[in-house]
């Protein structure tokens, strides 16, 4: 063991393994503290805090375990271990980074959540008298002991395996070892049971205290709960008594609140406390690794993954409520589609960017068909005539002066169509796959005639002319005609080329038919050890060799989708001239190396590659050349692609058909059936479902029937009233607001925004079954349900009309006009206000109530004429109309006034333009008074 000091400790602020100490500075322990004392204010004041950097440096060392062991030994002295298996760390490590003052080798990590160097020295908050460091790195390992007054020492490596230990002892501080155990079991709960493992991010890094585990899944206790993952951000939401948002980075807290909008500092920040025992707010916790924060790790800085962080957030409290309205019976599909179209309008609101993408969504379908239906540009070249000697191909490679016509052909239907006009079935490894005529085939007679193509073909008469066909199909003799006039010509096949012999030098048009035949996917022996031929094994790249070994046991199908992987992964398609001008430079080399070399090529490269793959994978394949149709003419330039046999012949195309995008669709399989149905009526049937689908949802909107569930309308009830006491736990956006949640006594519901809409513009009521003046309508809720009686009672604005029928209020009688000057007068005076006036009705309960203005004129024509305007209910008992009964005689304007006046106040069941009749009262009373 052998001691050593450090270097300036105060000016570098950093411990090293050598302790020199200056001879100016007194106390350089006290000065240590103070650094100290000073970098952890803004920390808090809890002592456990370094519980919290300890398992943050363990996480970024990739540690996979944490043991904790709290123990205290028979000298009184309380000893902390903290250990890690991680990566550990070297000698220089720790000088440079880890006894340093805000230095941190960190800051440049992704996903770590320590940057600022300063945690590792919160471990003297513990106020250890000695702290142990032991350290073992892949095979280094190390060790050193500091003690109170920061003196250093080398100690004995101890480390066995990679990771780090960190002991910590003390004077005794708790009462008993029992108390001590406990705090460090709580301490390492709080910072540490959702804490989660650097790789792979979102899995849980195990915590034991002495044995016990202290993880926990990172999901809040609750009503409804249930955990989430999107992305980088993981978490759990429930309901709980108290709203609650917490974020953690890396399963460390790092942010409380009690609302999603608090996180971006949109609302002030309120304290978490129970505000209502019978209201339910959102409890949502979320993790998302690489958050930034402050050095205090207090507060998030505002950023990119922070707004992520809140849109996920309110995303998963709109799915919370969901989860609330699917319980018990649930809501039919028709109901869950409208409500998140409610959603979307409400999302989309104020975000004209999102309108407009909308807008030329909904414009693709109608630009397709307007795009499909216009005719194929008429100045492309066109060739005359279809002979060998015409159109020949003697390699396969890049060849930027390819063919660049077509032949003045139409068909019908107008699909999408590959014409064959020869095939590629020979493989010379010098110059690929080439077209070998010599290799004859049978016609065949018969086919389905019901799925044929009509062909037009506008050419040149030559004997051995070449016949376009699609791919699959076979052209029928009997429907030939040269000039309208029947052909009788001797028809054959090639090498997969038809050729035809037609007269020569005359021009005309050409009519046939092509159909379906099943004698065409039939495959004779010989053809089918041409289309296996191979060049001899010993030329076979090593990547060849490994696919090969790969696809021994797979089927057909999976045999070409492992071909179709293997060419995506290694050449991209690109017919560019320096392309080219690379295949010419590499003539002299194998044909296949010099595929694999360049990685790059046109049509029949990318697809000639296939081919070969798939002979070598035992699977008979060829190359078909000639031109891909669409809208019913041929792209002006030779295509090649891809035919194999599988019980019958099918194609492919990996490369991008020319005159056409790598989005559009490649033609149908030759097994698929030919109709005459054009393709661009499937954008109108799915534009019309979709206007269907909306026409539905419109007209189920007041059809609704949204069935009793108790449990149900309980937990809904205490939710709308925490959001009408606090609105932003719940946020603006939320589909508490929009869902339909209040019932009405008609069995229909109205959301909770509509229902305060309402309040300031027609009105809104509830009353319970049986009320004699509610009528079936949706603007009365329904008070009957015992789960939201108390809560509409409490929504100001809402007119109770169980509280009305109660007062046994009536119209004022003669009679008592004459006994009574000031119903007398407040009658006469309602009557002149005309359309803003009112009538005054006496309570027949013997209970004196103060008077009141009640309006439910809004509630239609079938109320009694009595209440179809606003109504002062009086109560001749009360003292206040007895004081006002007293001085109308002798201060009549004044005395009304301010009995009406009055009569605001007083009124629980106002709303409306009732606020309307003091204003005009008040300007009448004081233009006479003056």
């Amino acid at each position: 063991m052998s001691s050593r000091a450090w270097t300036s400790p105060i000016r570098c602020a950093r411990i090293s393994f050598m302790i020199i100490t200056p001879p100016e500075l007194q106390s350089p322990a006290a000065e240590i503290r103070r650094w100290i004392r000073d970098g952890f204010r803004q920390y808090g004041p809890d002592p456990w805090l370094f519980m919290r950097e300890l398992a943050q440096n363990s996480r970024d060392a990739g540690a996979r375990t944490i043991e904790i062991r709290a123990y205290r030994d028979a000298r009184d002295r309380e000893w902390l271990e903290f250990c890690d298996d991680g990566n550990g760390m070297t000698r220089q490590t720790a000088k440079n980074y880890l006894f340093r003052f805000y230095a941190s080798s960190k800051e440049k990590t992704s996903g770590a959540a320590g940057r600022f160097g300063i945690g590792f020295w919160s471990v003297w908050r513990f106020g250890p008298s000695m702290l142990r460091i032991y350290s073992r790195h892949k095979r280094n390992a190390w060790s050193v002991e500091v003690d109170a007054e920061f003196r250093v020492k080398e100690l004995t490596p101890a480390q066995l395996e990679p990771g780090t230990r960190v002991i910590l002892q003390r004077p005794a501080v708790f009462e008993n070892e029992t108390s001590f155990q406990d705090a460090v079991m709580q301490a390492a709960s709080h910072y540490c049971r959702h804490l989660m493992r650097r790789r792979p991010a979102h899995r849980s890094l195990p915590v034991k205290v002495n044995g016990h585990p202290v993880s926990r899944p990172l999901r809040p206790a609750g009503h409804f709960g249930h955990s989430f993952r999107y992305r980088h951000i993981s978490g759990g939401a429930a309901l709980g008594e108290i709203p609650e948002v917490r974020v953690f980075s890396g399963g460390l807290p790092v942010w409380r609140g009690t609302s999603i909008a608090e996180i971006t500092g949109e609302e002030e920040r309120q304290a978490t406390t129970r505000i209502s025992a019978h209201s339910l707010y959102p409890v949502i916790w979320m993790e998302c690794p690489g958050i930034k924060v402050n050095m205090s790790r207090r507060h998030p800085i505002h950023g990119t993954r922070l707004a992520l962080l809140r849109r996920r957030g309110e995303k998963e409290i709109t799915r919370l409520f969901s989860r609330i309205l699917d319980q018990g019976e649930g809501r039919s599909p028709a109901e869950r589609v409208r409500d998140g179209l409610e959603n979307l309008a409400c999302f989309l609101r104020g975000r004209t960017w999102l309108k407009a993408g909308l807008i030329l969504l909904l414009l693709i379908p109608a630009e397709i068909i307007l795009l499909r239906r216009l005719p194929a540009p008429g100045n492309a070249p066109v060739l005359e005539r279809l002979t060998r000697e015409d159109i020949h191909y003697t390699r396969t490679t890049v060849d930027d002066n390819a063919v660049g016509a077509a032949p003045d052909l139409t068909y019908s239907p107008q699909t999408t169509l590959y014409f064959r006009l020869f095939s590629a079935q020979k493989f010379d490894s010098k110059r690929g796959f080439v077209y070998s005529p010599g290799i004859a085939e049978k016609v065949p007679e018969t086919g389905r005639a019901t799925e044929s193509i009509r062909v037009r073909l506008e050419t040149t008469g030559a004997p051995d002319s070449l016949l376009p066909c699609p791919s699959g199909l076979e052209v029928d003799r009997s429907s030939l005609r040269w000039n309208s006039e029947p052909l009788r010509a001797n028809l054959r096949r090639d090498s997969g080329a038809r050729l035809i012999d037609l007269p020569p030098g005359k021009k005309g048009q050409l009519h046939y038919t092509c159909f379906p035949a099943e004698q065409a996917n039939r495959l004779n022996a010989n053809h089918r050890r041409i289309l296996l031929s191979l060049p001899p094994r010993g030329e076979w790249p090593g990547e060849i060799r490994t696919l090969v070994g790969k696809a021994r046991n797979l089927t057909i199908p999976q045999r070409v989708t492992l071909v179709k992987d293997f060419i995506a992964q290694k050449l991209i398609p690109e017919p560019a001239e320096d392309t080219a001008l690379r295949f010419r430079r590499l003539e002299a080399q194998d044909w296949t190396r010099r595929v694999l070399t360049i990685g790059r090529g046109d049509c029949d490269v990318i697809n000639g590659f296939a081919v070969l793959l798939l002979r070598h994978l035992d699977i008979p394949a060829r190359m078909g050349i000639g031109w891909v149709g669409t809208n019913g003419r041929l792209a002006p330039r030779l295509h090649a692609w891809i035919e194999y046999h599988h019980k019958e012949w099918r194609y492919l195309d990996l490369s991008i058909p020319p005159s056409l995008s790598p989005a559009d669709s490649i033609a149908p399989t030759p097994t698929d059936p030919i109709s005459d149905s054009q393709s661009y009526w499937i954008p109108v049937l799915v534009s019309a479902a979709f206007a269907g689908l909306v026409l539905v949802i419109f007209l189920l909107r007041r059809k609704r029937r949204i069935k009793h569930d108790p449990e149900r309308d309980a937990v809904l009830s205490r939710l709308v009233l925490g959001a009408l006491l606090y609105p932003g736990r719940w946020g603006s956006r939320s589909s508490l607001w929009t869902s339909a949640v209040l019932p009405c006594m008609n069995g229909s519901r109205i959301s909770l925004r509509r229902a305060l809409a309402r309040i300031h513009v027609k009105g809104l009521f509830c009353a319970s079954p049986g009320n004699p003046i509610a009528r079936r309508s949706r603007r009365i809720l329904d008070a009957g349900n015992p789960h939201f009686r108390h809560l509409y009672r409490l929504i100001y604005g809402i007119v109770d009309l169980d509280t009305v029928a109660e007062a046994g209020i009536n119209p004022v009688m003669p009679l008592d006009l004459e006994k009574d000057h000031l119903l007398e007068r407040l009658t006469v005076l309602g009557k002149k206000m005309k359309r803003r006036g009112w009538r005054v009705g006496v309570t027949g309960n013997p209970e004196a109530m103060p008077p009141q203005w009640i309006d439910i004129s809004s509630l239609g024509k079938r109320l009694p004429s009595f209440w179809r305007r606003p109504v002062l209910a009086i109560s001749v008992k009360h003292p206040a109309y007895t004081r006002a009964a007293a001085k109308v005689n002798r201060h009549e304007r004044e005395t009304i006034f301010a009995l009406i006046n009055n009569s605001l106040g007083e009124a629980p069941v106002l709303f409306g333009h009732t606020f309307e009749v003091p204003s005009c009262l008040a300007h009448r009373f004081l233009k006479n008074q003056s």
